[in-house]
């Protein structure tokens, strides 16, 4: 592997390498691929035009600069795609180093690793966050994965490779930029099964030899983390072999050789000891495990023999480890330690020798058993009895033998355990879900051996338990006694065994058996079958058991049949009959449902039956035998009641049969004995019936119109003689009824009846025969010569033609024949040809029948689809109508034959369109029920993880939608196909269908998407019934800039939800307009059949917009996402305080720490504010804690955790920085005190050899003298800054502390010291005085030699020097002036030492001033003239005057700043003069430098100056024109100058409109597909045209615009034509579309209005012609400017208008005939009337005529449309009491729907009065309307008010009381019904009755308090009263003077108001208005219920209300 990473990062360097020189870019050079190709930035030559025409063009080499690099002649080498290319390489190798390292299993290779895999992979590389990465294959998925989490261990296969960054901080391509990726990475495999053992080895072979050998951290850390590592090692190790079974005892890995030397190491004895106490713990843990197994209550004996065996082996091991070298090594070094914990450890050997011994003789005893236990686990209950028998021989063999396990309680359990081993054996056999449904026969089976075997081991034990006591009692006998050899001593004499503990278990698994069995004797009476139960399931049954008769021989001969049906029968389940047939058949299959579900309770039980230690089988059982004892009881009151209204003998007798084969248990079969008899009695009834039936109808049989008199007089007598004859046969077959007294009786009442009968059929066949005679008395033919069908001219429809005299014969003949008769000769001749006939007639009935069905199944609509298929139909009729008759020969074979044909190849095709139809409506119904958006319950998702889910969730809808859309796309082909060839008719109707399918594909995908997106509002928004879902999770963090905010930002999670609402609509961009794309597609698909060369024609033009795009414009989408929007907005201010929450802790993260502890250390801030600040930062840190961490605002979940950690690490962050900084001033502190004396003591320890170092050991002994006091008081500081950092627990280091301690001895030291020093520097002193006072005088020449040489030789004008000269000049002088101001320092330092003065030398002082002013000022003009040479000699075109001025003062400025030191000197005089000179030509300079000045304005000045030169040329200098002496004519120039600048602004304004309308489009947009186009906006050129209208304006009014003056007035006449053009174009535009919408999609409105649609069509071709014209140019001023376009849309425009006077007056019409339409604004009205004859299409609008109308419910009858009641938008459904009419006028249907309402309301309130008073409140409520409910209660209360004022009036003083009383029950019972399970109409029913009757019961009270006696006194009159009058059929409404009819205007079930005083006096107000014929007016600020309260009296009295806004425009 190293190898391999040596050659891989070779390869990588090698690869960096390359990039870094270029190779690759010169091989990209040669062919650069396509993406290089993008990215090669292009000239604008090459942009412009092609190669060879560059190549072509010459190059001027000569002004190229050939010092000039060229670029390269093909590609510009990009240096930033070299870095990024270079940084994909390093990332590749990355990335390849990886997958080398990846185990992949099976051997596979690393191409195996998905992209998906690479790309997690990659991030780890790239993202330093990214700290670990785990490799593994997905066994679910098969395929490898990689992830940055630990994976699930039940998910992998093979191994996981880890791959884990030590340096958080540090990229993978920065180690491996520095070659160390191997280092920085760590890596290796895990394996899922052997987890604890790769931790094991990982960290006993890797980290604890590493920690040991390298030593990386202090000894006591390292010491610290060795120990845990063992004990981790230790409990590791103890867990790894704990899952195997054995227990291994770790010895650490130490050094243990020299046991002395490691007795004394305590770290080390101290790990010893803890291995020894964690053994120790081991062992004991090992030794206790074996006690109290015999205890166990589930073991099995398997189980023990299991447990001794590897506790064997265990102990065995553990003696092996005991023995072992290095564990003795540990003993011995602690044994040399004196541990404490040695001896108990000793201790524990012995008892592992004991206990060893005891599991092996355990084992030994145990294994015989081992063969019979496994066999009893295996082997089927009829065998355990065997097995039994040898395995207790073998307990008593243990028993007899073994030494430990003879005693009781061993052998108690091993008896117990072999118990255990039978119930489990037992359960295994024993299916619950068998016994609970399964074959009840087999459960018993198995039940009952399982009960066998209990018994079977309990009495062999006592069986054993008799025999061993005999062989005691015999021992005895022959006197041995108990103290003979024989005995054993620890052996007890018998088995005298606790048998609780053995067989408790057991007997209670018998117990539960033997209850399972009584279920099962319960399942086979209670779990019968019933007719509906799958009779069918008997067949197959029987077919079984035949297949099995005939395989065995056959004994006798037997009638088959027979047979079979009785086996059939037996098989069958009951059926019953009669009216209760229904009653019965749920009653019995409730009382079978009911056991069902309580056996499916039973078999729900969370605890297994037979698990005896389930404690609730008891209870459970036993509350089913009671429940099953009852319903025994139901089954026989089933049975009586069954035959209580029973009336037939067919009834009884299936009844009676019926019970007999249910009844199994005895009580239920006496019942069905009982009711046997009544069967009899019935059949006496019903004989009794027909005998005076027969007797009174006999003269006037009562038999069908259909029926033929004589014959049917006959069939009568003879149905009659069959019904008494088949109950009497049916009756004789039973032997339960036959053996009855009371048959016998019945039967001979019967033989009179039936002879009766018999005679009377005789008579009426003779009065037949002569009727004959007279009526037939030769052939009758006549009815033969009819035509064969006639047509209804009304329905189209056909009928069969023939004489109904012959056919009254063929009744007869055919009746006689089935009553039994012989037919008369002269019957028989007239009708010989009876057969033929029928069968003619048959056939021609069936022609006719088909031919109907197919006309009445199909609508008008379809009718014309079909219309060519109809009308060859017609054609293949026609003969039948017209030609033939009966007679005719070859009917049936060549007419009715093939004519049936066609109409079964019609009929096929109906069928088949309609089924196809159906399927596109059932699709069109799937889109619509699709859910667009996911939105998991109680999930919070993050911004990315709900995008995501979207996004999988759209990509599945998606497919379902195409799947859909595909779905409609094949059927509809298959139906076009049908009528691809038809006529113009049907395709036009063709036409017209698929437009409609093409708007329910529209309709149902809008549906979706409304629905998905009310979703995502009602999870944003809530709605009233829930609250906002908790839908995202929002973390607060500290962003880059340090402030607090929300990530994702709101602004994101907005755009996110925005964006996945907006791709709901964007991915139905792919679903294509089904209207023309089927039609192409068949139609292609029939060229392609034909061949190439056929013609494939499209008829259609234009586009129809796509389906998205309608989707996206509808108002309620449009809604719904601004409900969305609005929801996120509205958080958005909680949300933004919650952040403003956390600003209060800003100056904790805010804060530049290091620029404050700066600030800090400097301020020298006293000890007690380092206290306070590291407390207050604290108490931060608590606060911040118990901050809350998450916190719900609407649908946000904000969570605070990260930002609480983070101002938390903040906090900790200051206390850190405030104890270091204290820490480093202390530490500072100390070592300047100690650094202070030991600098101080090594320079007083110099002895000084000049007056230089004399000096300086004087002055710093005499300030270390002086400085001694203020050095002691340093101490105390010191000394209190360690304090308080010990009291914050701050870790100072030790040699620290040292220096701390040695502080106070070295300060005395160091002032003996000091003593020392004094005295050796005063003999020093005398010495050298003599030599400083000579070296003063020679200094004092110097100077003054110097002051004589400055003042003639210094520079102080420019008129001798230059400026270069003269800075030398000054920089010799001045370093002669620096050498003498040394050497008087120097001077003066040394004289100090003697107290000698040295005064202040003046030559020096005043040299040194102007030696650095004149410095200044010669630097300042040599800077001018290099100014000056630029501008003079520099080409005038390149000259930036604004430069030039800015320089000029600044230099100026400059000048003057010397002007007070430096203006007596010559040389500042005459810089200022050059640079005032300077700026004297400046205003010329900017005149000339004009970019205004064109060729007119030079000319005029070189006229003007009265030469010639060309201004453009290299030579034009600044210094030509001063030669020319352009600066004389500086006046003239300045003016041409400006002008010139005027007149450039008029050029610029001119130029700005001319590209302004270059650009400016016309933007039109498709309209419909019918090929129109329209404007779609004007905004930008109406904003263009004023602007420019301005502009030109403006300029015509300056005299600079002379020059531009006719394109000024050119421009101005094209944009008043343009805007002139616009108006009419919008103008027409408006109407057109308005107009279009109505004649386009309305055929109604256009056969009533022919000459306005005739005038429209003609504008809209003109309309068509004209945007065509417009739309071809390619600006609006062209398109604008077009030739004679204005005319014609003014002329256009005067159409429309003439148009819409018509249509307004037409529209009036409608409204007068139907006052509500005044109400629909002339747009619906016009879609009304425009779709009057698909009274479904009206349906939308009734909302708007109807208050609560939302729609009629429709039926077709009789192919007319039924409107047969009205839905409310609440859910409330009310049927009119007459259908009305939905045909023709509209105006006139909704007149009939109008007054339908009034009557049916009216009808059903005096209903719901009169059932309140008989029925159940909440049966009341339920089935009347809620509105009709609130005015029924009123009726009453005002009925029984006024019974209560007539009691009163009476002198019943308790009358009203009684009321109030009542009204209060009332009250009660509805509250109770509201807080009962009703559903959602019924509760706002109950509502809005309770809101009206609880003000009624406030009326009483008040009534009562008030103590009101009368009906007519006003506090009653006052209140609003409803009475029922009979007179005028109607409900009465009163209040006051005002008497009012009920309006029966239908409301709905909508609520009403809370009823105030204050809305009493509204109500009293207003209904008096209305008496009087006055309006009312209620008055009050807006908001406090005006309109409301109106709106509720107008439901109180059933009266429309209409609320408008009054404007202008209301008419």
């Amino acid at each position: 592997e190293q190898e391999q990473e040596q050659e891989q990062e070779q390869e990588a360097i090698k690869e960096e390498e390359e990039l870094e020189t270029g190779t690759r870019q010169t091989e990209d050079v040669s062919e650069p691929s396509k993406e290089q190709q993008e990215d090669v930035p292009v000239t604008e030559s090459d942009s412009q035009e092609p190669p060879d025409a560059q190549e072509s063009q010459p190059t001027d080499i000569s002004n190229q600069d050939p010092d000039v690099p060229r670029p390269p002649s093909k590609v510009l080498i990009d240096e930033e795609q070299v870095a990024k290319e270079r940084a994909s390489a390093i990332v590749l190798a990355c990335v390849q180093w990886i997958e080398n390292r990846i185990d992949i299993p099976n051997g596979g290779r690393a191409d195996a690793l998905s992209e998906e895999c690479r790309l997690v992979i990659s991030e780890f590389v790239t993202d330093e966050t990214k700290e670990s990465l785990f490799v593994f294959k997905d066994k679910e998925e098969n395929a490898m994965k990689a992830q940055f989490l630990p994976p699930v261990a039940d998910i992998i296969e093979g191994t996981v490779s880890y791959f884990l960054k030590e340096n958080e901080e540090q990229s993978l391509t920065e180690l491996f930029k520095e070659n160390e990726l191997s280092e920085g990475v760590l890596f290796g495999f895990l394996q899922p099964d052997h987890l604890v053992d790769d931790l094991v080895s990982m960290v006993g072979n890797l980290f604890l030899p590493q920690v040991r050998s390298k030593n990386p951290w202090p000894i006591a850390i390292n010491k610290d983390i060795i120990g845990n590592l063992e004990n981790f090692m230790g409990n590791m190790t103890d867990i790894a072999n704990l899952l195997e079974g054995k227990t291994v005892l770790y010895v650490p890995q130490d050094d243990l050789e020299h046991i002395v030397l490691c007795a004394k190491d305590k770290d080390l004895v101290q790990r010893l000891e803890s291995s020894v106490i964690h053994w120790t713990r081991q062992i004991k843990g090992v030794v206790a495990s074996g006690l109290g197994y015999e205890n166990i209550e589930d073991a099995s004996p398997l189980a023990e023999i299991e447990f001794w065996r590897s506790r064997s082996l265990d102990l065995s091991g553990i003696e092996e480890q005991l023995k072992s070298r290095r564990l003795r090594k540990v003993l011995d070094v602690l044994e040399h330690a004196k541990s404490s914990y040695l001896t108990p450890f000793l201790n524990l050997t012995e008892v592992i020798e004991a206990k060893t011994e005891e599991a092996r003789d355990n084992h030994k005893m145990l294994s015989p058993l081992l063969g019979p236990c496994t066999r009893l686990t295996k082997s089927s209950l009829k065998d355990i009895p065997t097995l039994l028998i040898e395995i207790m021989c073998l307990v008593r063999a243990i028993w007899t033998n073994s030494v430990y396990l003879k005693t009781a309680e061993n052998i108690t359990g091993l008896l117990r355990k072999v118990s255990n081993s039978i119930i489990s054996r037992c359960r295994s056999e024993i299916s619950i879900s068998e016994v609970m449904s399964g074959d009840i026969d087999k459960s018993v089976k198995v039940l009952r051996e399982s009960m066998n075997c209990g018994d079977v081991w309990k009495n062999l034990y006592y069986a054993h338990c008799r025999l061993i006591s005999f062989e005691v009692k015999q021992k005895m006998s022959e006197g041995e006694g108990p103290d003979s050899p024989k005995f054993s001593s620890s052996q007890p004499l018998s088995w005298d065994f606790d048998e609780s503990r053995i067989f408790a278990q057991i007997d209670a698994f018998m117990q539960r058996c033997r209850d399972l069995l009584e279920v099962c004797e319960w399942r086979s009476q209670f779990s019968f079958s019933l007719a509906c139960d799958e009779v069918v399931a008997a067949v197959p049954k029987v077919r079984e058991e035949e297949e099995e008769e005939a395989a065995e021989p056959v004994e006798e001969e037997e009638d088959d049949s027979s047979k079979k049906k009785e086996k059939l029968i037996e098989l069958l389940p009951p059926a019953f009959g009669g009216t209760r047939a229904k009653e019965i058949f749920t009653r019995l299959k409730k009382i079978r449902d009911d056991f069902a579900s309580y056996m499916e309770a039973l078999q729900k039980l969370k605890y297994d039956p037979l698990d005896v230690k389930a404690p609730g089988w008891h209870d459970d059982y036993s509350r089913l035998k009671l429940q099953v004892k009852d319903l025994e009881i139901v089954l026989q009151n089933v049975i009586v009641s069954a035959f209580e209204t029973i009336t037939d003998c067919w009834a009884a007798f299936d009844l009676q049969e019926a019970f007999q084969n249910l009844s199994k248990r005895e009580s239920v079969k006496r019942v069905a004995d009982k009711k046997t008899v009544d069967s009899v009695s019935i059949f006496a009834e019903d004989l009794n019936w027909v005998r005076k039936e027969f007797d009174r109808n006999r003269k006037t049989p009562p038999i069908a119109a259909s029926m033929p008199s004589f014959a049917g007089s006959a069939l009568w007598a003879k149905s009659l003689l069959q019904r008494i004859s088949l109950q009497h046969t049916l009756l004789a077959t039973s032997y339960h009824v036959v053996s009855t007294r009371e048959f016998q009786e019945v039967n001979a009442q019967f033989q009179l009846v039936e002879n009766a009968m018999k005679e009377y059929m005789n008579k009426v066949y003779n009065d037949w025969q002569e009727h004959l005679q007279d009526v037939f008395r030769g052939a009758n033919q006549n009815g033969m010569e009819l035509f064969l069908i006639v047509r209804k001219q009304e329905t189209l429809l056909l009928e069969v033609n023939f004489s109904p005299e012959l056919l009254k014969l063929y009744k007869e003949v055919d009746v006689w024949e089935r009553v039994g008769f012989s037919i008369p000769f002269i019957a028989m001749e007239n009708a010989k040809d009876k057969d033929r006939i029928n069968i003619i007639r048959f056939h021609v009935r069936g022609v006719v029948r088909d031919y109907n069905k197919i006309i009445s199944s199909l609508a008008s609509w379809e009718r014309k689809l079909f219309s060519e298929k109809i009308k060859s139909l017609d054609r293949k009729i026609s003969p039948a109508i017209n030609k033939m008759t009966w007679h005719t020969k070859g009917i049936v074979d060549f007419f009715c034959k093939d004519t049936k044909k066609q109409c079964h190849v019609v009929q096929q095709l109906v069928d088949d369109f309609k089924g196809l139809k159906d399927s596109v409506f059932r699709d069109c119904a799937d889109l619509g029920n699709l859910s667009m958006i996911a939105i998991e319950s109680k999930r919070l998702y993050s911004a990315e993880e709900f995008s995501r889910a979207q996004e999988s969730h759209r990509k599945v809808t998606m497919d379902k939608i195409q799947s859909l859309h595909a779905n409609m796309k094949s059927t509809l082909k298959r139906m076009y196909s049908m009528f691809i060839h038809d006529g113009a008719e049907s395709l036009r109707e063709w036409e017209r269908f698929i437009s409609r399918i093409d708007g329910m594909v529209q309709d149902s995908l809008t549906s979706a998407v409304r629905r998905s997106l009310q979703d995502l509002a009602r999870a944003i928004n809530g709605d009233k019934k829930t609250e906002p879902q908790q839908l995202f999770r929002i973390r607060v963090v500290l962003d880059s800039s340090s402030k607090v905010a929300f990530s994702p930002s709101l602004s994101d999670l907005t755009q996110m939800i925005n964006s996945c609402s907006k791709e709901l609509i964007s991915m139905l961009d792919v679903i294509p307009r089904l209207h023309r794309l089927v039609e192409a597609e068949v139609r292609r698909e029939l060229a392609d059949a034909d061949g190439p060369g056929a013609q494939r024609e499209d008829k259609h033009g234009g586009r129809q917009e796509s389906i998205a795009t309608c989707i996206a414009n509808e108002d309620e989408i449009l809604k719904v996402m601004v409900a969305i929007m609005g929801g996120i907005s509205s958080n958005v201010g909680k949300m933004q305080k919650q952040l403003t929450y956390w600003e209060k802790f800003n100056h904790i993260w805010e804060y530049d720490k290091d620029a404050f502890f700066r600030r800090y250390a400097k301020s020298n801030r006293p000890l007690s504010a380092f206290e306070e600040d590291i407390l207050r930062y604290r108490e931060y840190q608590k606060e911040v804690f118990s901050e809350d961490s998450t916190s719900m605002l609407g649908f946000v979940c904000i969570d605070c955790t990260s930002l609480k950690q983070e101002i938390i690490n903040h906090c900790i962050d200051w206390q850190r920085k405030f104890s270091a900084l204290l820490n480093e001033m202390a530490l500072k502190d100390l070592d300047s005190l100690l650094d202070s004396f030991a600098a101080a003591t090594a320079s007083l320890e110099v002895v000084p050899s000049s007056l230089n170092e004399l000096s300086k050991s004087v002055g710093l002994l005499k300030k270390q003298q002086a400085d001694l006091p203020s050095i002691e008081a340093l101490f105390e500081p010191i000394y209190a800054k360690y304090k308080l950092l010990e009291k914050f627990e701050v870790d100072v280091e030790e040699q620290e502390l040292a220096k701390l301690a040695s502080l106070q001895g070295r300060f005395e030291a160091f002032q003996e010291f000091l003593k020392l020093t004094e005295r050796t520097l005063s003999g020093c002193k005398r010495n050298m005085k003599s030599d400083l006072e000579k070296a003063a005088h020679s200094f004092e020449a110097e100077t003054q030699a110097m002051h004589a040489t400055f003042e003639s030789r210094a520079p102080k004008s420019s008129e001798k020097h230059k400026a270069a000269h003269a800075l030398e000049e000054l920089h010799q002088l001045k370093e002669r002036y620096e050498k003498n101001l040394s050497t008087q320092t120097q001077l003066r330092e040394e004289m100090s030492i003697f107290e000698l003065p040295l005064p202040e030398n003046e030559h020096l002082h005043k040299i040194g001033g102007q030696l650095i002013l004149l410095t200044d000022l010669w630097t300042m003009f040599g800077e001018w003239e290099q100014i000056w040479e630029g501008y003079k000699y520099g080409k005038f075109r390149d000259l930036n005057t604004q430069q030039m001025e800015d320089t000029a003062s600044r230099f100026m400025k400059k000048v003057m700043t010397k002007r007070k030191e430096a203006g007596h000197l010559p040389l500042w005089t005459e810089m200022k003069t050059l640079v005032d000179k300077f700026r004297l030509t400046m205003p010329l300079i900017s005149d000339l430098r004009n970019s205004a000045l064109r060729e007119r304005h030079w000319i005029e000045l070189m006229e003007r100056v009265g030469s010639t030169f060309d201004y453009q040329g290299d030579s034009f200098t600044l210094e030509k024109v001063i030669d020319l002496g352009l600066d004389l004519h500086a006046e003239f120039i300045s003016s041409t100058s400006a002008s010139a600048s005027k007149e450039l602004m008029v050029e610029d304004s001119i130029s700005n409109i001319q590209e302004t309308w270059a650009t400016l489009k016309l933007e039109t947009v498709s309209y419909r597909d019918r090929g129109h186009f329209r404007i779609k906006t004007v905004e930008d050129l109406y904003a263009a045209l004023d602007d420019n209208a301005v502009t030109l304006s403006t300029l015509k009014g300056t005299k600079f615009a002379q020059p531009f003056m006719e394109d000024i007035l050119s421009w101005e006449k094209k944009l008043s034509m343009v805007s002139e053009v616009l108006e009419a174009a919008q103008a027409v535009q408006k109407q057109w579309m308005y107009l279009e919408n109505i004649f386009a999609g309305s055929e109604d409105i256009r056969r009533q209005l022919p000459a306005e649609s005739s005038m429209f069509e003609t504008v809209d071709k003109n309309w068509m012609y004209v945007m065509k014209r417009m739309r071809d140019h390619s600006t609006a001023l062209d398109a604008c400017m077009e030739d004679g376009i204005l005319p014609r849309l003014s002329e256009m425009n005067g159409t429309l208008e003439k148009i819409q006077k018509s249509l307004d007056a037409y529209l009036e019409t409608k409204r007068v005939a139907f006052p509500r339409f005044y109400f629909v604004s002339s747009d619906d009205l016009l879609e009304i009337l425009g779709q009057a004859r698909d009274p479904q299409a009206v349906q939308p609008h009734l909302k708007k005529c109807f208050d609560a109308i939302k729609s009629l419910k429709m039926e077709v009858n009789r192919k007319q449309t039924e409107a047969v009641g009205m839905n409310s938008p609440e859910g409330e459904y009310v049927p009119f009491q007459s259908r009305v009419l939905t045909e023709g006028a509209v105006e006139i249907w909704m007149l009939s729907v109008e007054a339908a309402m009034r009557l049916t309301l009216r009808k059903l309130l005096l209903q719901t009065l009169t059932a309140m008073k008989g029925s159940k409140k909440d049966k009341w409520v339920t089935d009347w309307p809620g509105q009709l409910l609130i005015t029924a209660g009123q009726v009453v209360w005002t009925t029984e008010c006024e019974k209560g004022f007539t009691e009163v009036e009476k002198g019943n003083k308790l009358g009203m009381k009684v009321v109030k009383k009542k009204w209060i029950q009332l009250l009660n019972k509805y509250s109770d019904m509201v807080r009962g399970g009703i559903n959602k109409a019924d509760r706002a029913k109950v509502v809005a009755i309770i809101t009206i009757e609880v003000h009624a019961r406030d009326v009483i009270d008040r009534l009562l308090k008030l103590g009101v006696a009368s009906k007519n006194e006003f506090d009653w009159i006052s209140q609003l009263r409803f009475s029922w009058e009979k007179d005028v059929d109607n409900c009465l409404v009163y209040q006051i003077s005002a008497r009012f009819e009920y309006g029966c205007e239908y409301l709905g079930n909508c609520g009403r108001l809370v009823i105030t005083p204050l809305t009493d006096r509204a109500y009293m107000t207003l209904t008096t208005a209305l008496h009087l014929k006055r309006g009312g007016n209620p008055q009050g600020p807006a908001g406090t219920g005006k309109t409301e309260t109106v709106k509720d009296l107008g439901k109180a009295i059933a009266k429309y209300v209409i609320v408008f806004n009054c404007s202008d425009g209301l008419d």
